[in-house]
């Protein structure tokens, strides 16, 4: 009963805050668009900018590094998973730090140090771990298993029998993902606390820039890789080179978003006629379980993990599946992220639109029924130029399914646990749907191929956003129709 009665409430919270909306919005349409010129939100939009620019310069490009230092590609993947592993606990340790000290501007500087200091060493550490060998074809025919590259030195590591840069790799990597994946749920929350009273704007508005960031820290780091030759440095360091400026010049817009979030914060509570008390540390820890476990988040969340799994398969796979299947070039996988980043210009802006029209949650179904179709076109896909027209699809899969789970998980989360819940959900999203999304996707591909690897995910999704919708929009009115006392 008391599950239920919090189910209800928890809805019925949602939908108030969908309320106010509405009337937002029927409101100001028109002062809806100026929050892309509002002066005083460009830190926010340069933190976007700044954060996944340096996301974009290393991420994708990430395997690449490892595989032209010799590793094979199953090795340079088990380093990546192993990152991906401990970024899992670490985004909600992180966040339940924020919640218990109140000291964001301080973690903001730990954790982009702490990238800075796991990625910055990378390509240096990598020339005094390897048999090194020289850029002439003759000294490399020495040694037959030596990688070769066309552009960059020559390395012999695991494939000539020397595992030391696996194990450094090991390493570092692990160490990466103590700082990464929890400072996009940061930003993420300091940006809700700031556009949740703004009449100007929404925070579809501010995200669209953190997909602008990525466009440019890709182009930049490809360019960067294409041109940069060094006697010991392989040319993917040029990757590294481009990320860690981009997280440096970010830090202080950061800074200064978690402070303004931060005055947001302290106004609303003035505001409040009753002042709570600081919880201690196991109250938080207990508020964090109770509400993780309410029926209605619990869902939200697995719904969240779903998304995120289905995100690794098309990462990860894609590429390979329109190689092996279509026969695809270099050039349209290049227009495949072009597409992709398209949709999401398309559809961050219009999500505060859609989601104040229709309500967080139904938009919420609608992109994942919407991804699940896109998953099952790409399955059948033969041409590789049709996929451009496909992936356009991402602007609803991913942009409106991003902008509503960051609606939702405001309305749900207690302020007390903001950042702990913020941290959660990055964390299904980006380190445990990675993980799971590489193991399973792995063995699916490998055992049955891309054409059923996506038929899997788009039937996935698909069914998953039936199941949802019957809970979060049947049920409920079932209860309160025949049990209106509950």
């Amino acid at each position: 009963m008391n599950g239920i009665k919090e189910d209800m409430n928890g809805i019925k919270e949602i939908n108030e805050n969908e309320d106010e909306n509405k009337v937002l919005l029927e409101s100001g349409n028109k002062r809806d668009f100026l929050g892309f010129i509002d002066i005083k939100l460009i830190p926010v939009k340069v933190a976007y900018i700044c954060y996944y620019a340096a996301t974009g310069a290393w991420w994708p490009f990430m395997i690449l590094f490892l595989t032209s230092l010799g590793l094979n590609p199953f090795l340079a993947g088990l380093c990546i998973c192993l990152r991906t592993a401990v970024s899992t606990f670490a985004a909600p340790f992180w966040g339940f730090i924020s919640d218990y000290t109140g000291r964001q501007r301080l973690l903001y500087v730990i954790l982009t140090l702490g990238m800075v200091v796991t990625i910055l060493p990378a390509p240096f550490v990598a020339t005094q771990f390897n048999d090194f060998v020289g850029n002439s074809t003759d000294d490399v025919s020495l040694i037959p298993n030596a990688t070769r590259s066309l552009v960059g030195p020559n390395y012999c590591t695991t494939e000539c029998g020397d595992n030391r840069m696996f194990h450094v790799m090991v390493a570092l990597f692990i160490s990466m993902g103590l700082f990464e994946y929890t400072l996009p749920g940061f930003i993420d929350s300091n940006v809700m606390s700031i556009v949740s009273n703004h009449p100007l704007t929404n925070f579809g508005h501010q995200r669209v820039f953190g997909s602008i960031g990525f466009a440019i820290g890709s182009l930049i780091a490809g360019a960067a890789a294409d041109h940069f030759k060094h006697d010991r440095l392989t040319n993917f360091a040029a990757a590294v080179f481009i990320a860690v400026p981009f997280l440096l010049v970010g830090l202080p817009f950061c800074m200064y978003v978690a402070t303004k979030a931060s005055k947001s914060v302290q106004k609303e509570k003035k505001d409040d006629v009753v002042e709570e008390e600081k919880l201690t540390g196991s109250q938080l820890a207990k508020l964090t379980v109770k509400t993780c476990f309410r029926p209605y988040v619990f869902v939200y969340l697995i719904s969240v993990l779903i998304e995120g799994v289905s995100l690794s398969f098309m990462y990860s796979f894609l590429f390979l599946h329109m190689k092996d299947e279509m026969q695809s070039t270099d050039t349209i996988l290049g227009l495949n992220i072009a597409a992709s980043i398209i949709g999401e210009l398309l559809f961050f802006p219009l999500s505060k639109l859609l989601i104040a029209r229709f309500g967080s949650m139904e938009c919420l179904v609608v992109s994942m029924f919407v991804n699940g179709i896109r998953f099952i076109l790409l399955a059948y896909c033969k041409n590789a130029w049709l996929t451009l027209p496909i992936q356009l699809l991402h602007g609803v899969g991913f942009a409106l399914f991003f902008a509503a789970m960051i609606e939702i998980a405001y309305n749900v989360s207690p302020k007390e646990i903001s950042a702990t819940m913020f941290g959660i959900i990055c964390s299904l999203l980006f380190s445990v749907s990675n993980v799971v999304g590489n193991l399973l996707g792995g063995w699916i591909y490998k055992t049955y191929l891309g054409v059923t690897l996506f038929m899997f995910n788009g039937a996935l999704c698909c069914c998953w956003s039936v199941v949802i919708a019957f809970y979060y929009f049947l049920v409920p009115k079932c209860r309160k129709q025949h049990r209106p006392n509950e």
